[in-house]
């Protein structure tokens, strides 16, 4: 069974946290966060649906061991792509620029580098 697993973008404070908890009634995230007030102490913190974008793990890892995310920024040979959602066809597939989406499942990891996500390394996407 493939594990799932979440990151969100908390869009008021530009930053990716790791989700430990979904909770669908009060809509929102729970995470960590260091208090760095009070070194190592670690706090849970809870973001609203509406103030994040939720990223799921898509059960891959790239060449490196790095889990591959939606929203990763990744090199595939000498392409820059993106893991993207793409509904009609219901799974994760790399965007190419010029050429559209292809399916995740079909690349081998070892093709595959994540070198950033689409929030904090637009740059890289040119």
């Amino acid at each position: 069974m493939r594990e799932v697993e979440f990151r969100a973008w908390l869009k008021k404070h530009l930053k990716l946290v790791n989700v430990k908890r979904i909770d669908f009634e009060a809509q929102e995230i729970v995470y960590d966060e260091i208090d760095f007030e009070y070194e190592d102490v670690i706090r849970e913190k809870t973001a609203l649906f509406k103030d994040i974008s939720l990223l799921e793990y898509t059960g891959l890892k790239d060449k490196n061991g790095v889990k591959i995310f939606e929203g990763d920024i990744v090199r595939c040979g000498c392409e820059i792509c993106t893991i993207v959602w793409d509904e009609p066809y219901v799974t994760y597939a790399v965007n190419f620029k010029e050429d559209g989406n292809t399916n995740l499942g079909d690349f081998e990891s070892k093709y595959l580098e994540v070198i950033g996500n689409i929030y904090e390394n637009k740059d890289l996407l040119g």
